[in-house]
């Protein structure tokens, strides 16, 4: 007897949010803790990371619907990465900035090509230096005094 199995996807993350500290991350491994989680087939592999630097905080959706524009015959993924710098008290010297950056992955090829995705762009995350990123936008984020009564007509 000849049993023949086919699939018409690729296998992909089961649809899972997880929330992991750096510290975390840095002392189980990411390869650790993606170890049990389960896999089914799908058209396409979808996740969502979002890194908060302030609170050195990630939230992982794993198979999160997203709308996406059709990719090209030749694409086979799709990144969209954005990061949001907001200034809750720009008057004061008392920092209350969230940075966050989103990434957002879709893709068509190779089973658990999510999982990679994710495992490929954590380290840049963690590694980018967002301190140096706020101080560089914060003189532009402020408006003191006389010059935001002038601004602000």
């Amino acid at each position: 007897m000849l049993f023949l199995t086919s699939c018409t996807g690729i296998k992909c993350v089961d649809e899972i949010q997880l929330q992991l500290s750096t510290s975390e991350i840095a002392r189980t491994g990411m390869e650790t803790i993606f170890h049990d989680l389960k896999t089914s087939s799908s058209m396409k592999c979808q996740v969502r990371m979002e890194f908060d630097s302030i609170v050195q905080q990630f939230t992982i959706n794993f198979g999160q619907s997203l709308v996406v524009p059709r990719l090209r015959s030749v694409e086979n993924t799709y990144i969209h990465i954005a990061t949001s710098i907001i200034s809750a008290n720009s008057e004061t010297d008392v920092n209350q900035t969230s940075i966050k950056t989103i990434a957002h992955f879709v893709c068509y090829s190779n089973d658990r090509c999510d999982h990679q995705l994710v495992l490929e762009h954590v380290n840049w995350l963690i590694t980018t230096n967002y301190k140096s990123l706020e101080l560089t936008i914060r003189p532009v984020m402020l408006v003191q005094g006389d010059k935001k009564s002038k601004n602000n007509i």
